[in-house]
């Protein structure tokens, strides 16, 4: 499926807005941090 989308992209007949990677990479960070679970302890 990489492989269709970059030769889309490639074709022309796909346009990213110039400030496209900006724009995602804002979303990214205005997201949550992923909560990960907690660890069990190891008894001894």
């Amino acid at each position: 499926m990489d492989k269709d989308l970059e030769g889309l992209l490639a074709s022309g007949l796909l346009e990213t807005p110039e400030d496209f990677a900006q724009r995602v990479m804002q979303r990214i960070d205005g997201l949550p941090l992923p909560v990960r679970p907690a660890q069990p302890r190891e008894w001894l």
